[in-house]
């Protein structure tokens, strides 16, 4: 015992319960045992006032998210409503003013209001008021909308004037009344439902606040007595320096720890480092390595060229020789004994020359694909829309008898080869001219569209098109979809144009149908002075 009755340290230790050797110390003296009953007292009541201040927030957050729920639907039959509205509009401006069927717009407006429907028939599932009510009114937002169909249609039939209208008012004197009644009754419950629940939402939230407030004053004030009560206590501070010299001991043995814990990682570092220094040096000696591996593969890959250059000009002069003389000869035949011969032998001779020509050309389009691949590029502005128009002139002057509607959007321009950009524009203009050679009202469009957030330049015909099932085989040499009895060519064309995108950094692709035209879209690095007037509605037609 100390002097003064209280046991000190070595007498406590002797008469430890369970609880102490935990850290706890049971009340002794009357005050303690009023702090400790208080204490509980205030964990009691803080616990109840939180309980029932989360009941009540759970209660208006359910509130809320029903007043939410009916604000989306009522969102949702205003979406209706006004897609009724758009596509009204659109149906009756064009039976009124003409133009282009806006079949696009008011196809829109009528999956909106559609989708509108089913949006609130999906969120009102547990309202068997709202779901009559939109089971009667989706039939009918789909009769409003085919009745609207059909004014376009009258339209597109030649129908003018208010005579013209005469069945679709009579049909629409039908439908118009229980739409809007059965609208205007949906809309009558969600703001009565609305109404309710957000008078309950606010109900909850008040009560919600009123209980925070007085049950957290309240135990906070509790709280704050027992706290200074038991800061009174000398209990507090034998406890404390007893947890100070336990804290002073473990925090020794964590010093120790660490330190070797420390130690460790200097070392690892240590080796990281020396293993980082041997692999600096080895990536040095790799990198040496490569550039003088990089240079053999240079003056290898230029005398592959020089080769290849060899090569082509092989073929350019010792296949046409032969070629000449099949011609040649076959020529001869026919002009020397052209009247012995009889007339299909003459049909035979004249296909051999006709496939001599043919191997010609596709002897100059093989070496012009190859050119093409080893061709330097120089890079400077290119004005595309000018070039297009070149192109076009030259294909009308080539076949000055067809009609064809050409339509270049001005001022479409890129960075790029010039000459080389003439060429895939060259073969991309007379691939659509060539197949749109048996159409009566030919249309060929060149322009530029935003496509997946980036630009794209695009060539659209009104041709023959293609089964896009074979769309990987376009750009193949000597690849075609048609039969040469029917379109002309080698199959050479897009195999060059791909191949100078490509060269460009840029991308080719195809869409298209039979008998239903072609698009090819490409893209090339825009020049940076473009504006936005490539993107005006309306194109140059030349």
């Amino acid at each position: 015992m100390s002097s003064n009755g209280v046991p000190n340290r070595e007498s406590r230790k002797g008469v430890e319960s369970p609880l102490s050797r935990l850290g706890w110390r049971l009340p002794r003296t009357t005050s303690q045992k009023f702090i400790a009953v208080g204490l509980l007292a205030s964990v009691a009541l803080c616990g109840v006032f939180f309980w029932v201040a989360y009941r009540d927030s759970k209660q208006f957050e359910t509130w809320n998210n029903r007043v939410i729920h009916t604000r989306a639907v009522l969102k949702s039959l205003e979406d209706f409503s006004s897609a009724i509205k758009s596509a009204q509009l659109v149906a009756v401006s064009y039976y009124t003013n003409g133009g282009n069927p806006p079949m696009q717009a008011f196809a829109s407006a009528a999956a909106e209001a559609h989708a509108a429907l089913i949006r609130a028939r999906d969120m009102t599932v547990d309202n068997p008021v709202q779901q009559k009510n939109l089971t009667a009114l989706i039939p009918l937002g789909d009769q409003g909308i085919e009745l609207l169909r059909r004014v376009i249609q009258l339209k597109q039939e030649g129908q003018t004037g208010a005579d013209g209208l005469k069945s679709v008012n009579e049909d629409s004197k039908k439908i118009s009344p229980p739409l809007a009644k059965t609208l205007t009754a949906m809309i009558t419950e969600e703001n009565q439902l609305l109404e309710v629940r957000t008078r309950e939402a606010a109900q909850a939230s008040r009560r919600a606040r009123l209980i925070e407030i007085f049950g957290g004053t309240f135990a906070m004030a509790l709280l704050i007595v027992m706290c200074v009560s038991f800061l009174r206590e000398n209990s507090i501070r034998a406890k404390a320096v007893d947890q100070l010299e336990s804290l002073n001991s473990e925090l020794e043995h964590r010093v120790t720890e660490r330190t070797a814990a420390l130690q460790t990682a200097i070392d690892q570092v240590r080796k990281e480092n020396e293993e980082r220094l041997a692999a600096e040096s080895a990536v040095t000696k790799l990198n040496a390595e490569l550039e003088m591996r990089v240079r053999h593969r240079t003056l290898e890959l230029e005398s592959s060229n020089k080769e290849l250059e060899s090569f082509c000009y092989s073929v350019s002069h010792d296949l046409r020789a032969p070629l000449r003389s099949i011609d040649g000869f076959s020529m001869a035949i026919l002009e020397d004994y052209g009247d012995q011969l009889d007339a299909d032998c003459k049909t035979q001779l004249h296909r051999v020359r006709a496939a001599t020509v043919r191997m010609g050309t596709l002897i100059d389009d093989l070496l012009n694909l190859s050119r093409i691949t080893r061709s330097e590029m120089h890079r400077e502005p290119v004005d595309l829309s000018q070039l297009a128009k070149t192109i076009a002139m030259e294909l009308r002057n080539s076949q000055p008898d067809r009609k064809v509607e050409f339509d270049i959007s001005p001022g479409l321009r890129a960075d790029g080869d010039a000459r080389l950009i003439r060429i895939a524009l060259q073969n991309l203009f007379t691939n659509s001219w060539k197949f749109t050679s048996r159409r009566d009202h030919a249309r060929i469009e060149f322009g530029r569209t935003d496509m997946n957030g980036s630009s794209s330049f695009f060539v659209a015909d009104n041709g023959a098109g293609f089964d896009p099932s074979y769309s990987d085989r376009l750009f193949g040499a000597f690849q075609r979809l048609h039969a040469a009895s029917e379109f002309p060519g080698t199959g050479i064309g897009l195999a060059t144009v791909q191949r100078i995108i490509h060269r460009h950094g840029g991308d080719i692709w195809a869409s298209g149908a039979v008998n239903e035209g072609a698009t090819f879209f490409f893209t090339l690095q825009p020049h940076s002075d473009t504006h936005s007037d490539t993107h005006g509605d309306k194109g140059e037609t030349a």
